[in-house]
């Protein structure tokens, strides 16, 4: 619960400020009712599925759509801002569907029109994992090292990798 003492506001004395702040930090669903907060993650999944199929969906994807019900319901305080259950749709979820998103994906349609970029990345990234392999052996970074310089190549080649798709 939050409380905020404030004295000398005959508009909004202290104890309705302090009870409209708790209402405030509370949702319609109570972060523990797993049922609940499921039923609402999958129908607003659902509503980004359908929304794929009109002209405008189309246009943001299911997953924005998702997204934005879910931003709302959030915001209009139905759903917890935090909750169990987003550690489940984070943890196992988003890792499962993002290959089942590239299942789906053209690879010669990508590889085709990417042409030159993609030579140009591929390129950057072999370079990139030299140079690593050539600093780890220059600079002493202890018995731990070649920990640190995984982290720093696949650092920098997912950075490029973003660059390249948002260009």
């Amino acid at each position: 619960m939050i409380v905020v003492y404030c004295s000398g506001d005959p508009l909004f004395p202290t104890s309705r400020r302090s009870l409209f702040l708790k209402n405030m930090a509370t949702s319609l669903i109570n972060p523990n009712q797993d049922f609940a907060l499921w039923a609402v993650l999958l129908s607003a999944a659902t509503i980004g599925f359908w929304a794929e199929l009109t002209p405008w969906g189309a246009k943001l994807s299911g997953a924005v759509v998702t997204i934005l019900v879910t931003f709302i319901l959030s915001n209009l305080r139905i759903i917890p801002p935090d909750a169990p259950a987003y550690g489940v749709v984070w943890s196992y979820l988003v890792p499962l569907a993002i290959p089942l998103l590239l299942f789906q994906a053209d690879l010669f349609r990508i590889v085709r029109e990417a042409g030159r970029t993609l030579i140009a990345y591929g390129i950057g990234a072999v370079g990139t994992i030299l140079g690593t392999v050539v600093a780890y052996y220059m600079i002493p970074l202890g018995e731990e090292g070649w920990k640190l310089a995984a982290i720093f190549c696949a650092t920098y080649i997912a950075s490029r990798a973003t660059e390249v798709g948002e260009s």
